[in-house]
């Protein structure tokens, strides 16, 4: 017979231990990765006054600067709403002010293009702090209403300067017609061309921008009042070979002809998702795991959403009583607990369901401890009997 050492017949709670531990380690693994959702918002959620100063909303590197000088830019009282001008759904993030520049003002704000931004750790940010990495999309969207469709006001983008010394791009109007455009000016601050996104109004104009980033020979895509929730083939305007379009910030600005604009909800990411808003993207998902009866182990998954995110975990299909965070918790495990679990994440847009995760529970009595053991570990010669 073959003489076995002890340490192999350890049993069947080594067996469940390497298996718990291997389980363990999988689900407390942490990604040092970018971050998920949109990566700059602003949603004016600050009381009525000076809009000079405040330093809310995610992603940015400062506080709004007073640029023009004039002091007359405002948080004004009530939210703006596209209503039919964006995808159904999209208003549910409007709820707090907007900001309002007053003609003869510009306002502006740099954004977080640090290393350890959320730029940063995207990949986005090019050899000059800029966000404009080749190879590289990011997507920005706002609510913009003017007073007046004559010139001039803007939502701008800028490099290096919030003044127009920095101007590389944006929506509004600065021409002798009554239509909106998008600006590009190249080099920053330089001579601009204008492209038509269709005649003006002073309703609330919701608007994409999708820029891809090519080493300064980039493309741009603008959307007017888009009301799919996904991105489609059919934009109001394509502009290939734009130029350098990198950016380090935003200005609101309104000039000449007593024209004032109001904009709200400024959001930046990489995403259609992120900037318009959609289902709820899960970003991890549960890991299943098999155990013996009367241990603990969880199941964990997350998703981002631009809005509010309600949670319920699933069991076989089920719906879980009070199963309604990004954790379930288990003690105390039973054979019942095994099944099929997913974690259901849902928003104003609807319902996103996670990839599945098998969670086995076994009675310990099918795999025995072993209970007895003979190693006939000896002295040489001695006597059995």
């Amino acid at each position: 017979m073959m003489k076995r050492s002890k340490k192999m017949f350890c049993g069947n709670a080594a067996k469940w231990q390497l298996i718990a531990a291997s389980v363990l380690l999988s689900q407390l693994v942490t990604w040092a990765a970018a971050p998920q959702g949109v990566l700059a918002r602003e949603d004016f959620g600050y009381g009525v006054g000076d809009l000079a100063g405040a330093n809310g909303g995610t992603g940015w590197a400062g506080s709004w600067l007073d640029v023009g000088g004039g002091g007359g830019n405002a948080v004004v009282a009530g939210n703006l709403l596209a209503g039919t001008n964006a995808p159904a759904g999209f208003d549910s993030r409007s709820i707090s002010n907007s900001a309002l520049v007053n003609n003869q003002n510009r306002i502006g704000r740099f954004l977080d293009t640090s290393a350890n931004g959320p730029f940063g750790l995207s990949g986005l940010v090019d050899g000059s702090g800029n966000i404009g990495a080749n190879g590289t999309v990011v997507y920005l969207s706002f609510l913009q209403r003017p007073s007046r469709t004559l010139k001039f006001y803007e939502m701008e983008l800028k490099r290096g300067d919030l003044g127009d010394g920095g101007r590389i791009g944006g929506i509004g109007n600065d021409t002798g017609d009554t239509n909106v455009h998008f600006r590009i000016e190249s080099p920053a601050g330089g001579a601009s061309t204008y492209y038509d996104l269709g005649p003006g109004n002073t309703n609330v104009n919701f608007y994409v921008v999708r820029i891809a980033f090519s080493g300064a020979n980039d493309s741009v895509i603008v959307y007017r009042n888009p009301t799919n929730a996904n991105e489609v083939a059919n934009p109001t305007v394509i502009i290939p070979n734009a130029g350098d379009m990198s950016f380090n910030g935003l200005s609101l600005a309104a000039y000449v002809n007593s024209v004032t604009v109001r904009h709200d909800q400024l959001r930046i990411g990489t995403t259609w998702a992120q900037v318009v808003g959609g289902l709820p993207e899960f970003v991890s998902h549960p890991t299943g795991f098999a155990m013996p009866v009367g241990g603990t182990n969880f199941l964990s998954a997350t998703a981002v959403s631009d809005q509010p995110i309600r949670y319920q975990w699933l069991r076989n299909n089920s719906p879980i009583p009070n199963a309604t965070n990004t954790t379930l918790t288990f003690t105390d495990l039973q054979v019942t607990n095994s099944g099929v679990y997913n974690l259901s994440a849902s928003n104003s847009f609807g319902v996103a369901i996670s990839m599945p995760a098998s969670v086995t529970i076994t009675n310990t009595s099918t795999y025995p401890f072993v209970m007895a053991y003979e190693g006939f570990d000896y002295p040489a010669g001695s006597t059995l009997a």
